[in-house]
């Protein structure tokens, strides 16, 4: 995931700032430290120089006062060796009073001791420390190259993260089109939908009338069937009965001889009965 990646990517130049932050501290420790060596040297360097200008100065002055004056300086052919100088120093301080003697002793030594303005040209001035060969230098210029390939990485995964929002929006805009067109639709099919589901029900009803009242009809068809049925069973019935007594009068006793089934021609006198299922059937209706 790119916002993932984009955070991890922060992390990272967070830290590698973080030890960039410590490594510039040691380089400033470091440098310092160098720099107090350096104008510890420096120091030592100007004393030594201020030391070495005075006894030049006061060599200087004792040649000309002890050498033969000006003219002795630039003549070549006059002697100039530190013997030669104190040879005629011992001359000449045998010949001057101590008071000359102490004021040209004292200002050998002012000399001496004088701090010489150097020239602006003269100035020492403080070499710029290089890190370039230093660990310490070489790895702040390592994590500097690392914070800033992370930084470009940052930058690129930036522009995925905003080229990806933007399709997403364009994305959501082209659902949330979608989805509303559904929503039209499918409310639309709702309504039909319950308009079929009302026609069907009102329809249902009506058949549930009607079967109801069919019902009613075939309940009361179905007593009055029953009603004939059983009123149709008791007069078999009841005629059965008749006939088999009749049959039994007919048998046992001649009363009633030449009657009207002893003398019919066609129609013989039968014992006439019903099966039984067909009587058990008219019984369960």
């Amino acid at each position: 995931d790119l916002k993932e990646e984009l955070i991890q990517v922060d992390t990272d130049i967070k830290k590698h700032e973080c030890w960039l932050h410590a490594t510039q501290g040691w380089i400033r420790i470091y440098k310092d430290i160098r720099q107090q060596k350096q104008q510890r040297y420096l120091r030592l360097v100007q004393a030594m120089r201020q030391l070495v200008q005075g006894i030049e100065a006061s060599q200087e002055f004792s040649r000309l006062v002890f050498g033969g004056g000006p003219a002795s300086v630039h003549n070549k052919n006059v002697p100039h060796s530190t013997k030669y100088i104190l040879q005629r120093r011992k001359q000449m301080e045998s010949l001057l009073s101590q008071r000359s003697v102490d004021r040209i002793r004292l200002i050998e030594m002012n000399l001496r001791n004088q701090r010489f303005v150097r020239e602006e040209g003269d100035q020492p001035r403080e070499s710029k420390i290089s890190l370039d060969s230093h660990p310490l230098g070489i790895h702040q210029s390592k994590l500097l190259k690392s914070i800033e390939q992370l930084h470009c990485r940052e930058k690129e995964l930036q522009k995925q993260l905003t080229a990806r929002q933007e399709e997403d929006k364009s994305l959501r805009s082209k659902w949330n089109t979608v989805f509303r067109n559904i929503r039209e639709k499918l409310e639309e099919s709702e309504a039909k939908y319950h308009t079929v589901i009302d026609e069907r029900k009102q329809r249902l009803d009506l058949l549930e009338r009607d079967l109801e009242r069919l019902n009613l009809e075939e309940k009361d068809e179905l007593e009055r069937e029953t009603a004939k049925v059983q009123a149709t069973t008791e007069k078999v019935t009841l005629l059965i009965h008749q006939l088999d007594e009749l049959f039994l009068s007919q048998s046992i006793s001649p009363v009633n001889r030449g009657s009207y089934f002893d003398y019919r021609p066609n129609y013989p006198l039968q014992n006439v009965r019903i099966p039984y299922f067909v009587t058990k059937q008219l019984k369960w209706l």
